[in-house]
This record gives C-alpha cells, sequence and structure tokens, in this order.
C-alpha cells in the first residue's frame, strides 16, 4: 500500500505530494449527505469501527504534554521548510527557531 502524502496549502486547500515532490489537488471522498444522516451514535460505531482511527486511551493521554500555542506566518514556515533543501540549520521547534533569530540582533 502506497503512502500519500497530504499538505494544507495557504489558502485551506489540501494537495497530495507525489514522489517527485509536484502536487495534485486532493480529492474529497467524502459521503457528505450520507453523514448528515446519520446519527451521532451512528458516527460513532462508524469510527470505532476504523482500526486506524482509534480513540487515545486514558493511559496514552496522560503521557502525552501540551504543546503551546504559537502564531506562525509564511515566513515562519518557510524558514523551517528551508533546511530540507540543504546548506541551512535545522530547528526542532519554533522556540528553537525564535531564539536563533533573536540571538542574532
Amino acid at each position: 500500500m502506497a503512502i500519500i502524502k497530504t499538505k494544507r496549502l495557504s489558502n485551506g486547500t489540501f494537495v497530495e505530494v507525489l514522489p517527485d515532490g509536484s502536487t495534485r489537488p486532493s480529492v474529497d471522498k467524502t459521503d457528505w449527505e450520507r453523514l448528515k444522516a446519520m446519527t451521532e451514535e451512528e458516527v460513532m460505531a462508524a469510527a470505532l469501527s476504523d482500526p486506524d482511527a482509534q480513540p487515545l486511551t486514558e493511559e496514552q493521554l496522560s503521557r502525552m504534554k501540551r504543546t503551546p500555542r504559537a502564531k506562525i506566518n509564511a515566513d515562519t514556515i518557510e524558514a523551517m521548510t528551508e533546511p530540507r533543501k540543504g546548506g541551512l540549520p535545522r530547528f526542532k521547534s519554533v522556540e528553537a527557531l525564535l531564539a536563533d533569530l533573536k540571538a542574532e540582533d
């Protein structure tokens, strides 16, 4: 089974990222009318029947750490993704990037 990578564009739409790096529009296969006709119980039962989308257990939730909110603009996203192209430092978090940027002031 092939893994399809998807990314969200700045305009809110989603595209599939192909192996060569090009993209194509993501096709929404959701049957919205069927979903609207389902009760909450039917929606929950359908969700629970998907082995790839099981809810987290209390134990799993207790091990998670809260992620601080950060406002990220296009410049920050570009700075975070530029290292993948090579030649620039990599940052593990927005905080690390901002600390590096402030260090140069």
